[in-house]
């Protein structure tokens, strides 16, 4: 997913063009889906999940399409509410979202440069199974 940020020495929210994926979306924070398993199911109250940066994400995308990014420097984003995301009840056939949404200091980039934020879901309550296709996402930083 790419998001296109003014370069700017405030902090800016990350979205990205959803109209790819689901036409006539516009402008989403990014949107990350998480598979889990529950009895009974589907789970009926909110979940809060911790998220973290997935380093590794970057040479596997790097090798997979030909590309160089580098991963954001340290203390030119944060993720709200100290990486806890709550995802609402699932819809019977619908895997739940999770809603992410970044802050970036663009000022802090070299424009030069092309950036990505991997980020995973790696924590959940017990009793609720993560899936590993499911969990993650990574965010193409690009200053417009």
């Amino acid at each position: 997913m790419s998001a296109p940020l003014s370069f700017s020495c405030t902090a800016q929210t990350v979205s990205y063009d959803s109209t790819t994926a689901f036409p006539g979306g516009g402008n989403s924070p990014l949107q990350v889906e998480l598979s889990y398993t529950s009895f009974p199911a589907p789970y009926h109250t909110n979940v809060q999940v911790t998220l973290a940066v997935d380093t590794t994400e970057i040479s596997q995308i790097n090798s997979a399409n030909g590309t160089n990014f580098l991963m954001l420097p340290a203390g030119s984003y944060s993720l709200p509410n100290n990486s806890q995301v709550t995802i609402t009840p699932a819809q019977l056939g619908n895997y739940p979202i999770a809603d992410v949404m970044p802050q970036v200091i663009t000022s802090m980039l070299d424009t030069t440069q092309q950036y990505i934020l991997p980020l995973r879901i790696v924590g959940a309550p017990s009793g609720i199974v993560i899936a590993s296709n499911l969990s993650g996402a990574a965010i193409q930083i690009v200053v417009k």
